[in-house]
């Protein structure tokens, strides 16, 4: 009932956001995916509506985990840098 501008993201208030917590990576599914750019969002203090979030939608983990940063910038030129670093410090490929 809030008349609040926002971008149309995935709806988030349906992903449980610690689930991806407890799975490996290469077990995520796409919810997976998302709760992760929102975790990775709050916790650099980006607003999420700045994060395409969309263009990951159909993303899962093991889609991520062959993923290059190259790809996650195709995806997010702002902010796929920092998505791609995160994910490889949470693999351990840094």
């Amino acid at each position: 009932m809030n008349s609040t501008q926002l971008k149309p993201i995935p709806n988030n208030e349906k992903v449980d956001l610690a689930r991806f917590r407890v799975k490996e990576p290469q077990e995520w599914v796409m919810d997976d995916v998302l709760a992760w750019m929102l975790d990775v969002a709050r916790r650099n203090q980006v607003p999420v509506e700045n994060i395409n979030m969309h263009k990951f939608a159909t993303c899962n983990g093991p889609r991520l985990l062959l993923m290059n940063e190259q790809a996650f910038l195709e995806r997010d030129p702002v902010y796929g840098t920092m998505l791609f670093t995160e994910f490889r410090k949470l693999v351990g490929g840094e």
